[in-house]
């Protein structure tokens, strides 16, 4: 067996308005070889808000309606 894990993205995750927090956050969670490398939204402010809900490395935002595209919260 390999400790290597598999880094996986959620595009839509807003933590108000999606499956990502009932659904396909606990399933990642449940497999050890999976681990929540990014989340993805249209704002910012929803994409940083479920980067920090979730336990993602990193959130991505539209950049044509937001000012940063990307940013690490470790």
């Amino acid at each position: 067996m390999t400790d290597r894990k598999f880094r996986v993205g959620i595009i839509g995750a807003d933590t108000q308005a999606s499956w990502a927090g009932a659904s396909h956050v606990p399933a990642l969670a449940a497999q050890p070889s999976l681990v929540l490398a990014g989340v993805a939204t249209r704002r910012e402010d929803s994409a940083r808000a479920a980067a920090e809900a979730f336990g993602a490395e990193r959130w991505y935002a539209d950049p044509m309606s937001s000012s940063g595209t990307k940013a690490s919260t470790s």
